[in-house]
């Protein structure tokens, strides 16, 4: 579980440092893309185990 938070935290930081330094074309769908993985994230760790997505592979941590 903290290796999931963590990742999910490197992965916050690195999407609003993307955001901040161009937040031009792709911003808002990188934004949502990573709502939707930090939304699967939880359900995996509400449910205690890995649930397959297309979302997995997405980020380095993959959802594993």
């Amino acid at each position: 579980m903290r290796t999931k938070l963590g990742w999910v935290t490197q992965e916050l930081a690195a999407t609003r440092a993307d955001l901040i330094s161009d937040p031009g074309v792709g911003a808002k769908e990188q934004s949502e893309m990573f709502v939707e993985w930090v939304t699967h994230v939880r359900e995996e760790l509400r449910d205690g185990h890995d649930i397959a997505s297309d979302l997995d592979g997405a980020f380095p941590e993959g959802c594993a």
